[in-house]
């Protein structure tokens, strides 16, 4: 079951547990990966940061349409922030929760393109989280 909102989501867990920031797609989990590629319906899934991905709206289908620019983990949840290309540039969080043998997911925010592109890391992550400046998000 989807969260309602990104602040209930971050009186949830985001303020609570400590979280590990991560660089690289191969940091991410790969139970993560497969269930985003399985919602998003994309087998791309994304680019690693600063990696060509597709920003306008026409792209070869073998590159992706999005690109990591860091994800975080905590023993129970993993944060994956990106860019999504297309006809309206967006910046994306997608929130999953992990277990032993799941991963769900729990949240999917929008920050505006003015707020998202001053994000730089998890601290100020939380930050926009928290503020409430982040909107549910229709898709991945």
């Amino acid at each position: 079951m989807l969260h309602n909102s990104g602040k209930r989501m971050s009186e949830q867990f985001i303020n609570d547990e400590t979280f590990l920031e991560l660089k690289s797609l191969k940091d991410v989990p790969q139970g993560v990966k497969d269930e985003f590629v399985k919602l998003s319906h994309d087998p791309t899934f994304m680019a690693d940061p600063k990696k060509v991905f597709a920003v306008g709206c026409i792209r070869d289908a073998s590159q992706p349409c999005r690109c990591l620019i860091f994800g975080a983990i905590s023993s129970q949840h993993c944060l994956l922030f990106y860019e999504k290309g297309g006809r309206a540039h967006q910046y994306l969080i997608a929130a999953f929760e992990l277990s032993d043998k799941t991963c769900k997911l729990i949240w999917k925010g929008s920050a505006n393109s003015y707020a998202g592109r001053r994000v730089k890391n998890f601290v100020q992550l939380k930050q926009l989280v928290n503020s409430g400046k982040t909107d549910d998000a229709a898709s991945l």
